[in-house]
């Protein structure tokens, strides 16, 4: 059926076939998340941050510039992620062994080489300016962050020091393998020493102090690699180079002397990663405990949301909750760290305000980082945000209330702003403008996925919501459908008649509805084909079973 060129053809086949079948399979998710991703901060991003080769120290030596971790200090141009390219100096000496002897044996394990193939690609979209312009310049691609593919660059890396670890104890007793580990670990000694004495910079005392001391275990790794494989080399020689023989080209072996080199490099290697990893903060089976602060500020706020009156999140100064953490103690406040908030949250805040909603203390800001300062009761009221925080004897914007002080931390409130608000409209039946006045609504959460609300009026109205536009909200009116409109952006706003009316609002993407029907049609493809070619095969006589 393919012409002869099964062999080629068939697994280029299969795998299309697979990857098109795992991407009806996963449509429910990945199609509202295309739409969800493109109108994103992270869809917006442009230009990958091109690393310094000099960053390859962290393979190494992770803590060379620090750590972003409590209990230590992050200092330099780092960036954390870079610190996750780390996988030791016994790592790389059995990844090079693995690549060396699958360079060798070429033929018998191409795989290996792909596996080298996909870290140097990888560690070229990271380090190498002209590569990773060429990448950003790629259409529907440009806003990836290149500098991530550190990432599965250890993995890759990680791998070829388990085919190392794989040569290490199966071919112990060739010389050239001893030869190579021995070479490989002095070379890496060579590196260390070469960084300690002309790369580590001048740095405050502090700092200096980390960095110098980022060095201690690698080399005691390095070191005493070397010393255990050269004695381990040392005794494979005795084994193989005296004693009787036993047929020609035949020695006498040491007893699994490859399995005690390849457990003494897996202890030392397993010792420096979990080194590493102990200073990260614990985990634990119970729930995160409000402190007094928070319980406090839970109680005075309720389902409020919460601004800020500095824009200092994640850096000192930081008021209220850092951002995303809130959540977990029911606390809705003013600011996210999410690649996934759109683009018009920060756009809509620059219209109102004129300056942006990103931190302006960090040298570094992230652009998912969203914590603007509110200042004004009349930008508070057009999002909703019913309570300020400022820093001590800081006075709140002018026309809130002081509520109490909070962590230390003086809380007001703003009269009129809600999550709701039910505004008349103009007598041309034209949208009021942006900050009308409106009177508050209660609002009913039946489910995550859904608003409910109650509206009384004498004339019609417009009901303005501080929720965020994204494509699958819908709306209706006493059960009849109804148009939504965008508000101030960013959040959606509806028109409502005179009287007492139920409003109501779900989610429920288009795309996911259709993710379902791909879903489903892939799940009776899977079923259905397997069968109709089994039923095929038995209904032609005289034909052989598939061996597969």
């Amino acid at each position: 059926w393919l012409g002869g060129s099964g062999p080629v053809a068939r697994p280029v086949l299969d795998l299309a076939m697979a990857g098109l079948g795992g991407a009806a399979l996963g449509a429910p998710l990945l199609l509202p998340g295309l739409q969800l991703t493109s109108a994103s901060v992270r869809g917006g991003k442009g230009g990958s941050q091109v690393l310094p080769v000099s960053d390859l120290v962290h393979v190494i030596v992770q803590g060379f510039d620090g750590l972003p971790i409590a209990g230590s200090r992050w200092f330099g141009a780092s960036f954390y992620v870079r610190t996750a390219s780390y996988v030791g100096v016994v790592a790389i000496v059995l990844a090079s062994l693995g690549v060396i002897a699958a360079v060798r044996r070429r033929h018998d394990r191409p795989e290996v080489l792909a596996f080298g193939a996909v870290a140097l690609g990888t560690a070229a979209v990271v380090f190498v300016a002209p590569v990773v312009s060429f990448m950003d310049a790629l259409p529907s691609v440009g806003p990836v962050t290149w500098n991530r593919a550190l990432l599965p660059m250890a993995f890759a890396l990680a791998v070829l020091a388990g085919v190392g670890t794989d040569v290490l104890v199966r071919s112990w007793e060739e010389g050239a393998v001893r030869r190579c580990v021995l070479a490989a670990f002095a070379l890496a000694g060579a590196v260390l020493l070469v960084v300690w004495a002309f790369g580590r910079g001048h740095l405050p005392p502090a700092e200096a102090s980390i960095r110098a001391h980022s060095f201690l275990w690698p080399g005691v790794a390095t070191a005493g690699s070397l010393v255990a494989m050269a004695l381990f080399a040392r005794a494979a020689r005795r084994t193989t180079g005296g004693g009787p023989r036993h047929g020609a080209g035949n020695v006498r072996r040491g007893p699994r002397a490859g399995w005690w080199a390849g457990f003494s490099l897996l202890a030392v290697e397993s010792a420096l990663l979990v080194s590493a990893g102990a200073p990260l903060p614990s985990s634990s089976p119970t729930f995160l405990s409000p402190t007094p602060a928070e319980t406090m500020m839970a109680r005075a706020v309720g389902d409020s949301l919460v601004g800020f009156g500095t824009n200092a999140c994640f850096t000192p100064g930081q008021l209220g909750i850092v951002p995303d953490v809130n959540v977990a103690f029911g606390i809705r406040e003013l600011a996210v760290y999410d690649p996934l908030f759109p683009r018009s949250l920060s756009s809509s805040w620059i219209d109102a305000t004129g300056v942006t909603g990103a931190p302006q203390r960090l040298a570094t800001v992230p652009f998912s980082l969203f914590c603007p300062a509110v200042t004004s009761t009349l930008v508070a009221r057009r999002y909703g945000v019913g309570f300020v925080l400022e820093l001590a004897r800081t006075p709140g914007p002018a026309g809130t209330t002081f509520a109490g002080t909070v962590g230390g931390e003086g809380l007001y409130r703003v009269p009129g702003a809600a999550a709701a608000t039910l505004v008349p409209s103009t007598r041309s039946g034209a949208l009021p403008s942006v900050d009308a006045p409106g009177t508050p609504v209660a609002v009913g959460h039946p489910d995550p996925a859904a608003w409910r609300l109650v509206t009384r009026s004498v004339g019609p109205t417009v009901l303005r919501l501080r929720l965020t536009d994204v494509p699958g909200w819908h709306a209706s009116v006493d059960g009849r459908p109804a148009a939504l409109q965008r508000y101030a952006g960013v959040m959606l706003q509806v028109r409502v008649p005179p009287g007492r009316h139920t409003v109501e609002l779900h989610y429920w993407p288009t795309a996911f509805t259709a993710g379902l029907a791909c879903a489903g049609a892939a799940v009776v493809g899977l079923v259905v084909v397997p069968l109709a070619l089994r039923v095929r095969r038995r209904a032609r006589p005289g034909t052989l079973n598939d061996p597969t």
